[in-house]
């Protein structure tokens, strides 16, 4: 059973952990589906009692003397070690879950969908090269179908971990598309120092500005305030000086550009693609340099609950001998999964 068809046959009262966008959504989902939300709660940091879509926001200890049997869903995602130890603690409490949210559109992670795509989870199954990667791929998996949060735990390796799969080397280049505020780029430089050249592409205006401010000191930088697309163009983009900024509809109007363009007749070792749901454009953007470069790449694979499926097909379409790799850094929800390819 998917975690949706128990909430539309339980009778215990379903109440959200969070405020926020997710949250929203999350409402808007149950409702459609025939579940009422009795209630919001907060952190006790940030219980104001203010309202949110109607609901008082109240704490934790508040929302279950009102419903001591109530089914806690949790609407946020945080890697700090002090807020995934509460969700856990809540969780041993009452019965909880964290929803697969898709943080761009509305692609949702249920049985049907589970149904739809069976050969295809089974196929890239069969092609993950290790057994970090099946033991990961089979509870991220299992997760996304019931939102219970233990399978995070079973999936997660340390974020240091990854980087013995990159394997950079002096004189790689590095293109960061997604690049935030700098992390990623300063991160890279700290495992490999003696590189030759870091592309870092990040559209949000307010992050660039302090990615252009982190790496002004670094050697061979060249940086982008453009969005990673499959053309050169424009697109607009939600300016939220976050890491959930977002490509749509509405927003600052903001030139795109393709991997394909940015490396030309070069060369590139490594490609970092974290575009907040706009990785297959991303990726086919860059099917040049994939089939005929191979180059490692790290890939989001949450940002859309059908990444799991959608992007190493799209991927092994245009270079079959890559290796493919799955890992999951400590997380709640699944944000922080991402596919590793190597030649």
């Amino acid at each position: 059973m998917d975690m949706w068809t128990r909430l539309k046959n339980t009778t215990s009262p379903v109440v959200i952990y969070g405020m926020g966008n997710a949250s929203e959504r999350l409402i808007y989902k149950l409702r459609s589906i025939g579940v009422e939300v009795k209630g919001v709660f907060a952190s006790d940091g940030f219980v104001r009692h203010n309202d949110f879509l109607g609901y008082t926001v109240c704490s934790f200890d508040e929302m279950r003397s009102l419903y001591p049997d109530m089914i806690v869903l949790v609407a946020f995602g945080s890697a700090l070690p002090s807020v995934m130890d509460n969700i856990k603690r809540i969780s041993s409490i009452c019965e909880t879950y964290a929803p697969c949210l898709s943080v761009v559109g509305d692609s949702y992670f249920d049985i049907e969908y589970v149904r739809s795509v069976e050969d295809k989870l089974r196929y890239i199954y069969s092609l993950l090269a290790d057994d970090i990667s099946r033991r990961t791929y089979e509870n991220i998996v299992l997760y996304k179908l019931t939102g219970e949060i233990p399978y995070l735990s079973l999936a997660e390796t340390a974020r240091e971990e990854i980087w013995s799969l990159i394997s950079p080397k002096a004189n790689d280049t590095y293109l960061d598309l997604g690049a935030y505020n700098g992390d990623t780029a300063l991160e890279y430089i700290s495992h490999n120092p003696d590189y030759a050249r870091i592309i870092a592409v990040e559209p949000d205006k307010r992050n660039f500005k302090k990615l252009t401010k982190v790496l002004a000191d670094c050697r061979q930088i060249s940086t982008y305030n453009m969005a990673g697309s499959n053309e050169e163009g424009i697109e607009y983009f939600d300016n939220r000086g976050s890491r959930s900024s977002l490509l749509g509809s509405v927003g600052t109007p903001t030139p795109t550009i393709s991997i394909d363009t940015l490396i030309g007749d070069s060369s590139v070792e490594y490609i970092n693609i974290d575009t907040e749901g706009n990785e297959l454009k991303v990726i086919e953007g860059g099917s040049r340099t994939i089939s005929t470069l191979s180059p490692t790449m790290l890939i989001a694979t949450y940002h859309k609950a059908t990444d799991i499926v959608d992007i190493p097909l799209k991927v092994l379409s245009i270079n079959p001998n890559y290796k493919l790799y799955l890992r999951h850094h400590p997380y709640i929800p699944d944000w922080d999964t991402n596919y590793i390819f190597k030649a």
